[in-house]
């Protein structure tokens, strides 16, 4: 073995790492701060137990946290010792645990007949299970799958520290045997007299739902079993289990490992710590180096980091401890600044920790604090910073954007992209978070329901079928002109149409429509992952992302969706497109991410990523963006709705420490702050995406103020345009004919209380779905909402003529309800539902109704001003007096609002019901002369609440609200004539509207 190459890394290295390197026997327990050279320590020392011991590179284990750190550490090791370095066991923990199960086959029977499941799989399985048990807690009425999420997490996190569903029971007993001896359960005076203290009432029901959560982890374990599978934290459980009864495997394990090396200790879990226990058992004093840091703990739960040091001092008394203080990175102003800032942490004094001291030349400057006013304004101000760095001359991958969430990144993106700054995002994005994969998909859902013409419509604003938008629209118009379906007339194109429409695009439209039938035959005839290949290629989708400056971003995303329908297949060959589209539903509903591989791209660029992802890395300039309080800082935790009985399963520091929740976030933002070199820019916006104030982070605060300054950003907000985001592309820009046709379409159409209000919501939602009128599903709330209001309408009209009772609702209803297609499950739901209501309205409202009342009215055509044309449908008209005076009455279903949410005063609120009835005046003022005088509007809810109780709220219709309503639609109206909406976005991130306008149109989102 050559050691050149070690004697010289060697020579470089300071005492303390030398020391941490030399010693190669016994239990060793090495603190490392950030830059402090852990990486190189580790590497050094296992050549050196090479060079100085007995063992072959087979009998040493090194043990990281991820597989790039393994790939980094067995780099470096090849480069010093060449080929034996690949000997050398140099894994993750769940690696291990694989390689064990391998190797020793005949030791996990049942394991190998197992089937492992997916993220996917195990909420399927729980959402199965919550549907089973009886729940009262962990089932709420209204969102069924409401803690899901939280029930899976909780079920990982118990697997992690090696907790049963046994162990569990068994700290829930004890649990409430502690909470049946408190003794100042109850008031003992006063007006709640002999009632639980409140306090206590949140106790009993924390534990209630635990109970309820145990139950749930309990089945899921006994299914697994049944059905032979396994979710990925059983392969380490089971390895544990295996060690603990069967002496043979343990002793060939022990014999083949004698040193073993742990690296970010500090973020080991409970199970993991278990499993080295039970190696290294074969000694008193085993061969155990450990290296880690609790101020960099970012991956357990609060408390829990400091345990490890802690137990392994106790299980190892003898344990030799080294510090490594001498920081290779940082300035010391950076190390100062972030030690003052963990110095908050109460488990930061309790390790014999000393300070880090800077061992490089770098220029010291202060931490830079940058305040801006807006939400776009941080982002834009980041992405100038940035151009001004890369101007002066600074490598652009030497500089990185940290944030606390993924979602965090994309805005700035956007703005880096509008300045023409490469970038790379080295963060876990979600597949289906992408617009061109959404894209995609939205083929697959219409090719897998041909049926549905609204999918079929939004499939073909999809940019890279090449279709001109318009000429959809176009023929949307002219299908219901003819009364036919959509898919009828793209059949029947023909010159007569192209030229009669002005059609643009016609032969590539018949020719993708041609393609479109042929993928709905191949789906019923071919294996799915050959139908994928098919539609990626046929559709232009391959050649699009392969022009695209981000192809290999985009390339990387489609092939993690494909490896996920090839995992599907694996499992099950007869996995089809209906399964797929199932899958994606589940995947959605249940906010669960398909996830990219990160790829440590070599491409010049600025770095994106979340702290988690930057752990190990480092950069000459880092951004921490967002830091106001809630984003960083008392932000929400993870567990909250299930609170485990952490102190009775034995995973609280044996120590007399009271811990803050707040401490874990701290450690996040120590590291994000030590992974920088030169210099560090902390952001945050005093006013957030809704508008509401926002305060900066404690943490901006808990930094000694010596350390940092404060940015002069009034320049830039100065030179600051909103409208600069809004940057048109050429494609964007609208062809002078489309924009005379929409102009004329919207004096067609006319406007509407409900075009209104969707544009006020968002220009787009009106776009697509009142100028355009894309087709749509209607939901069962939509349908519900019809068949009462048809209803309703057909009793008011003929009541008068017929002899009308409750029966002739409910058959009405019925009738009703039947002409709509939807499951007999959803049929038997909405019967349920609509009958309760019909029947209680009949018994309490109607006969308390005059008989001055009209019908559903239905205006048209009233103009308000030039280009203005109003519509509106008005559900009753009741007379108040003989001189004309009326009450308009507008019918509600769905739940019973206040009347703050009614009228949009509540702050909170997403209706405004109230503006419905002033549009109706402004229709009726102008409708007959001012015949019907309206000075009233109430609205009707027509579904009642659990009481069985019905609102109406009446409001007075004044002037001034008038004048304000009629200068809001001549606002709207210029807008849509104008087409100055066209720069716009709405600001809801999830808004689907604004991303199908992206598909069509590429404008910014």
């Amino acid at each position: 073995m050559t050691t050149n190459e070690f004697k010289k890394a060697y020579k470089n290295l300071n005492s303390a790492q030398k020391l941490a390197v030399d010693e190669i026997e016994g239990p060793i327990m090495v603190i490392a701060g950030p830059g402090t050279g852990k990486t190189e320590v580790l590497t050094l020392r296992i050549v050196n137990i090479l060079l100085n011991s007995q063992v072959n590179p087979e009998n040493i284990l090194a043990l990281t946290f991820s597989e790039s750190a393994s790939f980094e550490m067995r780099s470096r090791l090849s480069e010093i010792i060449g080929t034996p370095a690949f000997r050398v066991e140099v894994v993750t923990f769940h690696s291990f645990s694989n390689g064990v199960i391998k190797n020793y086959p005949d030791e996990f029977p049942l394991l190998l007949s197992s089937e492992n499941i997916t993220e996917t799989e195990q909420i399927e399985l729980i959402e199965k299970i919550i549907n089973q048990l009886d729940l009262k807690l962990l089932r709420p009425f209204g969102d069924p799958v409401y803690y899901l999420k939280d029930i899976l997490g909780a079920i990982n996190d118990l697997k992690k520290e090696g907790v049963t569903p046994e162990k569990l029971k068994d700290s829930i007993n004890k649990q409430k045997k502690d909470f049946e001896e408190i003794e100042d359960i109850y008031y003992e005076k006063g007006k709640y007299k002999g009632e639980m203290k409140g306090k206590y009432a949140d106790l009993k029901k924390d534990i209630e739902k635990v109970e309820e959560f145990f139950s749930i982890f309990d089945s899921y374990q006994k299914i697994l079993a049944e059905e032979k599978k396994y979710d990925f934290n059983d392969m380490l459980l089971e390895v544990i289990k295996a060690l603990e009864l069967n002496k043979s495997l343990l002793l060939r394990l022990q014999e083949k490992y004698q040193y073993i090396l742990i690296d970010e200790h500090q973020d080991t879990n409970a199970a993991q710590n278990r499993l080295m226990e039970l190696i290294l058992s074969f000694y008193k004093n085993p061969n155990i180096f450990v290296v880690g840091d609790e101020k960099q703990a970012i991956y357990r739960f609060q408390g829990a980091s400091l345990e490890n040091f802690l137990y392994f001092r106790k299980i190892y008394p003898s344990v030799k401890l080294i510090n490594l203080q001498e920081n290779y990175r940082s300035h010391q102003l950076i190390l100062n600044a972030a030690g003052s800032l963990i110095a908050k942490n109460i488990s930061a004094n309790i390790l014999p920790q000393k300070k880090l001291r800077a061992n490089c030349d770098t220029k010291a400057q202060k931490i830079k604090l940058a305040a801006v006013s807006s939400y776009d304004s941080e982002y834009e101000y980041i992405a100038s910073d940035i151009k001004e760095k890369i101007t002066k001359g600074f490598n652009p991958s030497e500089i990185a954007v940290l944030a606390r969430r993924n979602s965090d990144l994309i805005p700035l993106a956007r703005s880096l992209n509008r300045l023409g700054i490469k970038f790379i995002i080295q963060s876990d994005q979600n597949i289906l978070n992408d617009l061109e994969i959404q894209k995609l998909i939205l083929i697959f859902q219409s090719i897998a329901n041909p049926m549905d013409e609204s999918l079929l419509i939004k499939m073909l604003h999809v940019n890279f079928l090449k279709i001109d938008p318009f000429d959809v629209y176009k023929l949307i118009g002219n299908s219901k002109k003819q009364k036919k379906a959509f898919s009828k007339v793209i059949e029947k194109i023909n010159k007569r149409i192209i030229k009669e429409l002005d059609l643009k695009q016609a032969v590539v439209l018949s020719s993708l429509y041609s393609k479109y039938k042929n993928w709905i035959c191949e789906n019923d005839n071919v294996p799915f992952d050959n139908l994928f290949i098919k539609v990626v290629n046929e559709s232009g989708f391959k050649e699009f992302i392969l022009k695209s400056s981000d192809r290999y971003q985009l390339l990387n995303r489609l092939n993690g969706l494909f490896d996920e329908i090839k995992l599907r297949l694996y499992k099950n060959p007869k996995f089809n497109l209906i399964e797929f589209i199932n899958l994606l539903q589940i995947v959605e509903k249940h906010k669960v991410a398909l996830r990219t591989k990160i790829e440590h791209s070599r491409e010049e660029g600025i770095r994106l990523l979340t702290v988690h992802k930057s752990k190990g890395l480092e950069f000459e300039w880092v951004y921490i963006i967002n830091c106001f309080d809630g984003r960083w800082g008392n932000s929400r935790k993870r567990g909250a709705k299930i609170k485990l009985p952490w102190k009775y399963l034995g995973a609280d520091v044996k120590a007399e420490i009271s811990f803050e929740e707040i401490e874990d976030e701290r450690r996040l933002f120590y590291v994000a702050m030590t992974r920088a070199k030169r210099g560090i820019t902390l952001t945050f916006s005093k006013f957030g995406i809704d508008g509401k104030e926002q305060l900066p982070s404690q943490f901006i605060e808990e930094i000694e103020s010596e350390f940092t300054e404060i940015i002069d950003t009034s320049k830039f907000e100065k030179s600051f345009d909103k409208a600069q985001i809004f940057d048109l592309t050429a494609s964007a820009k609208l062809d002078p004919k489309n924009k005379e046709y929409l102009k004329q379409l919207f004096y067609e159409k006319g406007l509407s209380v409900t075009g209104l209000g969707n544009f006020l919501t968002c220009p787009w939602k009106y776009f697509f779905r009142n100028l355009i009128s894309l087709p749509d599903v209607k939901n069962k709330s939509l349908i519900l909402g019809t068949a009462i209001h048809a209803t309703l309408d057909s009793f008011i009209k003929f009541r008068r003529t017929k002899s009308l009772n409750e029966q002739y609702l409910i058959d009405k209803f019925r009738e009703l309800l039947e002409k709509e297609a939807i499951s007999d499950e959803d049929r038997i739901e909405l019967l349920k539902k609509g009958e309760r209501a019909l029947k209680l309205f009949y018994e309490k409202i109607i006969p308390t109704w005059t008989e001055n009342i009209q019908s559903e009215m239905n205006i048209k055509g009233v103009k308000l001003s030039e280009g203005i044309i109003l519509n509106g449908r008005l559900d009753m008209i009741e007379q108040l007096s003989k001189t004309g005076s009326v009450r308009v009455h507008d019918f509600k279903t769905g739940k019973i609002k206040s009347r703050s949410q009614i009228d949009g005063t509540r702050a909170d609120s997403k209706y405004n019901y109230k503006r419905q009835l002033v549009f109706y005046r402004v229709l009726l003022d102008r409708y007959k002369e001012g015949l019907f005088k309206m000075r009233e509007g109430a609205i009707d809810f027509v579904e009642p609440n659990g009481k069985g109780d019905f609102k109406s709220e009446i409001f007075s219709i004044t002037e001034e609200d008038v004048r304000e309503l009629e200068s809001v639609i001549k606002s709207v109206g210029s807008q849509i004539i104008n087409l100055t909406f066209w720069e716009q976005k709405c600001g809801d991130d999830n808004c689907e509207d604004c991303r199908l306008k992206e598909m069509v149109f590429n404008l910014p989102a």
